[in-house]
C-alpha cells in the first residue's frame, strides 16, 4: 500500500511532487516556478487583495459576457466556465474549457483568440494591471499607516488608563 501511495505521489520522471499548505489547501510546490511580478501573493494581504481586484474587475466584465461559477466545497474551491461550457459535458475539460483558479481564467482570457481581442476584457485587464501596481507601489504607505494607527490606539489606551486614575483618585477625595 505504501508503494502505491508513493506512486500516486510521482511524476513521469519519477520526482515525487511535493505539497504545501495554502490557506489550508494543499497547492503544488511552486518554489522553481518563474516569479510573477505582482501576482506573488507572499502575505495573507496581497492574496486577499488581488482576490477582491479580480472579482471587483475581471469577474465582473466576465459575468456580464456570460460566463458563470460554481462554488464548492474545500478543499475544492471554485469552477470558472466560460459561456456554452459545462462540467461533465462530453469533451469539456478542467483547465482546458473551464477553470478552477483564477490565473487560470486570466491566462486564458489573455491568449484566447475569442477573448483576448474583446474590448471589455482589454480594458479589465489593463484596469487590473494598473490597480495591482497601485497596490505594490503603495505597499510601504499602507504598513507605515497601519504602524501610526497601531501607536495612536496604544498611546490612547494609555491615556485613557491615566484619565481614568485620575478619576478615581478625585472621587476618593
Amino acid at each position: 500500500i505504501k508503494e502505491a501511495n508513493n506512486n500516486k505521489n510521482s511524476t513521469a520522471t519519477g520526482k515525487k511532487r511535493k505539497l504545501q499548505s495554502s490557506n489550508n489547501i494543499l497547492s503544488p510546490d511552486t518554489t522553481n516556478t518563474k516569479k510573477r511580478k505582482l501576482d506573488d501573493c507572499n502575505s495573507e494581504k496581497k492574496s486577499t487583495t488581488s482576490v477582491a481586484l479580480f472579482f471587483a474587475i475581471i469577474w465582473k466584465t466576465l459575468t456580464g459576457l456570460g460566463w458563470t461559477l460554481e462554488s464548492r466545497t474545500p478543499p475544492y474551491g471554485r469552477l470558472f466556465f466560460p459561456p456554452g461550457v459545462e462540467r461533465g459535458a462530453r469533451g469539456s475539460r478542467k483547465r482546458v474549457n473551464y477553470f478552477d483558479s483564477m490565473q487560470h481564467v486570466q491566462q486564458f482570457i489573455q491568449t484566447s483568440s475569442e477573448w483576448k481581442e474583446k474590448e471589455e476584457i482589454v480594458k479589465s485587464l489593463n484596469l487590473l494591471n494598473k490597480c495591482k501596481e497601485f497596490v505594490w507601489l503603495n505597499k510601504n504607505k499602507v504598513q507605515e499607516i497601519e504602524l501610526i494607527v497601531e501607536g495612536m490606539k496604544q498611546h490612547l489606551e494609555g491615556c485613557c488608563n491615566i484619565n481614568e486614575e485620575i478619576g478615581q483618585s478625585l472621587s476618593e477625595k
